[in-house]
């Protein structure tokens, strides 16, 4: 970068703070003004924008909000607003912000690179959430300075990630987390792309839980190698879905447990899928035969070729986004103990039913979703997991009832009732104004319970014996 763009880069952060502090106007318009009257000032070859203020992912209610409007900030609207402030090029044709940065909290998804992929080059941005003092601008762009600005876009990303390291370092004793990444947009417009790997897992996942358990006619009985091959598949189905629980559940989180760090989470799922092969071996339940990783069990066959494919796919997104190559993920960095697993890149999924409700909407809205597979996946995958309510006793005085319990009597099912977080949950609004905290709340206190039974006052005195 020459040194006039590096005055529109710092200066242009100041002059935004300046702005929204004597201003009533809303995000929208400050940000539609601000670019291009920036851009005229200081013509350039290259041009960074670095947004600071709140944010909040793939939720859009906090993203860069202004105190005195009613007006938020979604990813939808701010890419749609960035395509309308694109710096020109000497053809006059519109060309790409060679970096953007967010100075706020959440927003290394996967699904924000995708949003802004067409408007911008390289993100600069954080999975998880960032101090509240923010990036350190002076130590940040010192090696720009230093060097009069002669760094390609991706050279200054990677300085930015490692200079915001290397000053918070000093502070992970006191107790302080952060992580940041360097993320190559282009990587997204390729061909087996990190997305493109990401959906197919996403597929894999998605035909595991859709795996057919009954007759698709209602009314018909299953024949006797029906029967079989359903209880079969039930059995796969039921691993799996476990292993996904327990993967969650162990890798690396953010925003309050409802976004997942994909690389962690996947090797979570194999190491899971491996300690049960192990178990196997020991007990002599898979007994390799002789010259053939197969096994004489047809079921443990079917969910070790499962494992194989998800194995292979895991692979596929590591080249994607670490590899030698021009990979997505050009530089991360993580400090402190909160999210010492993070791998660089994560996305959204849900603990819960309430959860992906009170987003979907927005969410659905996203480029990340114009191919379904992972909006599907986590939505069955919530529908499935979701906790049945029982109005018997949970057990009696003794343990032979707990053992008689048949594999279809607490198998995971997708649990009826109404859906919740479209409007209205115990009075309150949900997805209305609110605080953050309130917001917040819904994410972290519910399981995956239906709630309507949250009106249901039967109470068995038996039920704990």
């Amino acid at each position: 970068m020459e040194e006039k763009e590096l005055e529109a880069t710092s200066g242009g952060t100041s002059a935004a703070s300046r702005t929204a502090n004597r201003s009533g106007e809303n995000e929208i318009v400050k940000l539609k003004v601000f670019v291009p009257k920036v851009i005229k000032k200081y013509p350039a070859n290259k041009y960074a924008l670095i947004l600071s203020g709140h944010s909040d992912g793939v939720i859009g209610r906090r993203l860069l909000p202004d105190g005195d409007s009613d007006v938020t900030l979604n990813l939808c609207s701010l890419r749609k607003i960035l395509e309308n402030v694109l710096p020109e090029g000497s053809n006059g044709e519109k060309s790409k912000f060679d970096l953007i940065g967010f100075d706020g909290c959440l927003m290394g998804m996967l699904e924000v690179g995708y949003e802004l992929k067409d408007v911008a080059k390289v993100l600069v941005a954080s999975e998880g959430n960032i101090p509240t003092t923010g990036w350190i601008y002076q130590e940040m762009l010192a090696e720009l300075i230093e060097k009069q600005g002669g760094m390609d876009e991706k050279e200054f990303a990677v300085s930015l990630v490692k200079s915001y390291a290397e000053h918070n370092e000093d502070y992970a004793i006191g107790g302080r987390s952060i992580n940041i990444s360097a993320c190559n947009l282009e990587e997204l417009n390729k061909k087996n792309s990190l997305y493109d790997n990401i959906q197919n897992l996403a597929r894999l996942f998605l035909d595991l839980l859709n795996l057919p358990t009954k007759p698709k006619e209602e009314d018909r009985e299953p024949t006797e190698a029906e029967t079989v091959s359903f209880a079969e598949n039930q059995l796969i189905r039921e691993k799996f879905i476990d292993w996904m629980i327990l993967s969650h559940y162990q890798s690396q989180t953010f925003m309050h447990s409802q976004a997942v760090d994909i690389v962690d989470f996947t090797y979570n799922i194999l190491l899971l899928c491996r300690k049960w092969q192990a178990e196997n071996e020991i007990m002599g339940v898979i007994k390799p035969q002789e010259g053939s990783e197969k096994t004489s069990n047809k079921t443990v066959n079917k969910i070790q070729d499962r494992i194989t494919s998800i194995f292979d796919s895991f692979i596929e997104i590591n080249k994607t986004i670490r590899a030698e190559n021009d990979t997505y993920i050009l530089r991360s960095c993580s400090i402190g103990a909160e999210y010492q697993f993070s791998q660089g890149v994560s996305l959204f999924f849900p603990w819960t039913r309430m959860a992906l409700n009170m987003i979907k909407k927005r969410y659905s809205e996203l480029k990340f979703n114009d191919t379904e597979n992972w909006l599907n996946f986590i939505t069955r995958l919530t529908a499935l997991t979701m906790r049945e309510y029982k109005e018997e006793p949970l057990f009696n005085e003794k343990i032979e009832s707990l053992f008689s319990l048949s594999f279809d009597a607490i198998r995971h099912r997708e649990v009826g009732g109404r859906e919740v977080g479209g409007r209205e949950v115990g009075g309150r609004e949900v997805g209305g104004r609110g605080s953050l905290e309130e917001f917040y709340f819904y994410f972290s206190q519910f399981r995956n319970y239906r709630t309507d039974v949250f009106e249901k006052t039967y109470v068995d005195k038996s039920s704990f014996i």
